[in-house]
């Protein structure tokens, strides 16, 4: 089975459990992923890499989370920004938001797809939760429109966190041929992102209006998982 349609496995396996309310099941799925991801690129011998190099130049690609998502195209929505942003800087890709909600990610097909396939599953689960919490936490009073926004951007805050740590900890264990072969990854990315984009700009930071939306997103973006009895490699 090849590394996507196991992630994609693990996803349905995920959004399943979810479904039916199985949450104390679940086991850490978004860090569990990224290494399952990452591990791929470590374990790949020398003729693979050199295949991919082949047959895999790096490009651009539109990514509408928009269309996607069916919201506005008109305003902004900054956590989907960060979050996948978050999401490409581990998978060996590189995002630029050309429009409002529209981004183009740089990267080998392989790993644009990874970015892909994580960011829809990710935002969705937000997306499902976020007003459920607002009506949970708000009471009948409260400011929902800005818990929610709030709760989307810790939402994103916590699993650019969470992939930070995990690619951390495999970086330390790759070892320096490892080591060597992910710099030498992320300098070709870097390169063509430059060459497409050369006058890119850092964008400023989002920043929260609802203190208890946005704790309330950062323990749920801690929390989203996977059923415990699915593993990988199998």
């Amino acid at each position: 089975m090849d590394v996507i349609t196991l992630l994609k496995k693990l996803i349905a396996s995920e959004e399943s459990e979810r479904k039916l309310g199985n949450l104390e099941m679940a086991e850490a799925f978004a860090t569990k992923a990224q290494e399952l991801l990452f591990k791929h690129k470590m374990d790949m011998s020398d003729l693979e890499i050199a295949e991919e190099e082949a047959n895999e130049p790096i490009a651009d690609e539109v990514m509408s989370a928009a269309e996607i998502f069916n919201i506005s195209a008109n305003r902004s929505q900054n956590w989907l920004g960060i979050l996948l942003n978050g999401i490409c800087i581990p998978n060996f890709c590189k995002v630029i938001r050309t429009r409002p909600n529209v981004f183009t990610v740089v990267g080998r097909k392989s790993d644009r797809t990874a970015v892909m396939t994580l960011f829809v599953y990710l935002s969705k689960a937000c997306i499902e939760m976020a007003p459920r919490e607002a009506a949970t936490l708000c009471g009948p009073y409260g400011d929902r429109s800005g818990f929610v926004s709030s709760f989307k951007l810790g939402f994103a805050s916590a699993i650019c966190e969470r992939l930070r740590v995990k690619v951390a900890e495999l970086r330390a264990g790759a070892g320096e041929q490892g080591l060597m072969r992910i710099n030498q990854m992320e300098r070709a990315v870097n390169q063509k992102y430059r060459e497409l984009f050369p006058h890119t700009r850092m964008g400023g930071q989002a920043h929260a209006r609802n203190y208890s939306g946005y704790s309330a997103g950062k323990a749920y973006g801690h929390a989203v998982g996977i059923n415990s009895t699915l593993r990988l490699g199998h």
